[in-house]
C-alpha cells in the first residue's frame, strides 16, 4: 500500500498516455492535463493539480526554458503556481531547483531506469539501421560512436546479429574494454580507419565528427544522441544523415511507460520505507 494515491500527469508523448492507463489500472487516481490523445480530466491546470501528491512530467520535462513539453501551451510558471505545497515532482532532465521548495526526482539520474531506457533505445536503433542500410546486419561493418549505456547495449545487440562492430570512444579504458569484448576499438575524433562503414550510429551528444570527415561519409549516419547531436555547429547534415533522439517514446511507448511507472513506484516505496524506518 502506497501512502501516495493521487497522481497528475502533464504533457508529454505516447509514454504519458500509456503511463496514465497503467497507473489507473493499478488503482491510483490520475489527473491528466495536455496528455496526447487523452481528454483533460479537469477544465483547468489548477483543478488538475489541486489534489496531486505526485506530479509526473515528460522525459525530457521541458520544451524550452519556459514551457513543459506538451501538445499545447503549458508554461512552467503556471505549473509552479498551481502545485500543492507537498507535491513531489518527477520528470526527465530536470535542472536543479527547477521546482524550489518541492522534492523533485529526475528520472534520468536513476541508474536502473537509464539502463532500461538504453536497452530500448538500442533495440530501436537496430531497427533504424536495418531500414537505412541496403544490406542486412549479418556481415555488415558498423561503427558505434560512444561507449556509454546506449553504446554498450547497441554494440552487443549488433554483434549478436552478426555485424562486425567497431566502437569509438575517447577513453582509453573504454577502448580496452571494447577490444576485450570483441569489438574493434577506435578513438573518437580520430577514426584511424576512416568512416568507411555500412552504417554509423552516434550516441554522443557533442560534436564527434569534423566536416572533413563527414565529407568522406558514404553510408547512413543515424544520430541517436540528444541535443546538440554529433555534428559540428552550423554543419549541413550529410545526405544520409538521420536524426533520431528519444527513440523509446517513438518505438516502444507502452514499455517505456511501464519503466516510468515502475521507477516512480519504486522511488515512492523507498521514500516510504525511509520514513517508516529512519
Amino acid at each position: 500500500m502506497y501512502l501516495i494515491q493521487n497522481f497528475a500527469i502533464l504533457g508529454g508523448d505516447r509514454r504519458q498516455y500509456h503511463l496514465a492507463a497503467q497507473l489507473m489500472a493499478a488503482g491510483f487516481s490520475v489527473a491528466c492535463y495536455q496528455v496526447p490523445d487523452l481528454p483533460d480530466t479537469h477544465a483547468s491546470l489548477h483543478d488538475a493539480l489541486a489534489q496531486a501528491e505526485a506530479v509526473l512530467l515528460p522525459v525530457p520535462a521541458l520544451r524550452d526554458a519556459a514551457h513543459i513539453k506538451s501538445p499545447g501551451d503549458l508554461p512552467l510558471d503556471a505549473v509552479r503556481a498551481c502545485l500543492p505545497p507537498s507535491a513531489r515532482i518527477f520528470g526527465g532532465v530536470l535542472p536543479e531547483e527547477l521546482f524550489a521548495g518541492h522534492v523533485q526526482y529526475d528520472y534520468m539520474r536513476d541508474e536502473p531506469l537509464a539502463v532500461q531506457n538504453a536497452a530500448l533505445t538500442a533495440e530501436a536503433a537496430v531497427a533504424l539501421a536495418l531500414g537505412a542500410m541496403p544490406t542486412g546486419l549479418s556481415g555488415s561493418r558498423i561503427l558505434v560512436v560512444g561507449f556509454g549505456r546506449i553504446g554498450k547495449c547497441l554494440a552487443r545487440k549488433l554483434q549478436s546479429l552478426g555485424a562486425a562492430v567497431t566502437v569509438a570512444s575517447r577513453k582509453a579504458e573504454d577502448r580496452a574494454w571494447c577490444a576485450a569484448l570483441g569489438y574493434r576499438p577506435e578513438q573518437t575524433h580520430v577514426y584511424a580507419h576512416g568512416l568507411t562503414y555500412d552504417c554509423v550510429l552516434n550516441t554522443v551528444p557533442a560534436p564527434v565528427f569534423t566536416e572533413a570527415q563527414l565529407a568522406t561519409l558514404r553510408c547512413p549516419l543515424v544520430d541517436l544522441a540528444s541535443a546538440p547531436g554529433g555534428l559540428p555547429p552550423a554543419c549541413d547534415p550529410p545526405k544520409l544523415y538521420q536524426r533520431a533522439p528519444g527513440l523509446p517514446g517513438r518505438f516502444a511507448p507502452e514499455r517505456a511507460a511501464r519503466i516510468l511507472k515502475e521507477t516512480t513506484l519504486r522511488i515512492l516505496s523507498e521514500e516510504q520505507e525511509a520514513l517508516w524506518n529512519p
